[in-house]
């Protein structure tokens, strides 16, 4: 246990962010070890973190573990997880058979497999799939999903573009277009322009109606700005 420790502390020196095999094993010392309190709860914490390390089920599905529950959960989550292990396996696999330019689809599986084991992997699956097949709706909706910080601002937008070219009258491409310009203050009038659409497809879309609100006070806001000009 205390070279996990001093392995944690000079990660911590250097500001390096302690890599997850580290705290994997780290977890697992701690509760072979048998005094180290919370170190259930740590290597639980770990399975949620990363449910396809699945050489850590064993751990929980060992005697020394007294909750049946969490035993119950382990032996469920384990077999979810190898069936999901096999289907990787499998797809690739066929990527192994398959020309490159028609894989779009196994990249796009691949994706979903690799995202259920929580891997970073999951994400250059799903820009593969997108750049092979780029009108395709499904991958094009969760690379939005993924894409989500302030950075990503730019990207979204070329992202939502593709969306509704791909899918006429999206509604959540037009709410995602809008809501960019409204939050960067710009082009609002095309802001407008796309809200109306939407709601033209879409009448009950409660967000296009709250965005089509908060569109309006602004230009309200401009128009008594410009009044109160000398």
């Amino acid at each position: 246990m205390e070279v996990f420790e001093a392995a944690e502390e000079s990660c911590g020196r250097q500001g390096l962010q302690v890599p997850d095999d580290l705290a994997a094993y780290k977890a697992v010392a701690g509760w072979r070890s048998g005094h180290e309190p919370g170190a259930l709860e740590a290597l639980v914490a770990q399975l949620e973190r990363a449910p396809g390390r699945l050489e850590l089920y064993a751990e929980l599905l060992g005697p020394g573990v007294k909750d049946t529950a969490r035993q119950e959960w382990a032996r469920k989550r384990l077999a979810e997880m190898k069936a999901n292990q096999a289907r990787i396996d499998q797809l690739e696999s066929r990527l192994q058979e398959s020309p490159f330019a028609a894989s779009a689809g196994i990249y796009a599986d691949l994706a979903t497999a690799c995202a259920k084991f929580r891997e970073r992997g999951a994400y250059d699956y799903l820009f593969l799939a997108s750049d092979l097949d780029p009108a395709n709706v499904i991958v094009l909706k969760n690379l939005l999903n993924i894409m989500s910080r302030p950075r990503d601002v730019f990207f979204r937008l070329r992202l939502l573009r593709r969306l509704l070219a791909a899918e006429g009258g999206s509604e959540a491409a037009l709410y995602g277009m809008a809501e960019i310009f409204l939050k960067l203050h710009v082009r609002l009038d095309e802001a407008r322009r796309l809200v109306q659409s939407g709601l033209d497809s879409h009448p009950d879309s409660s967000r296009l109606k709250a965005l089509q609100a908060q569109l309006a006070a602004q230009g309200a806001g401009a128009s008594s700005q410009g009044k109160e000009r000398p």
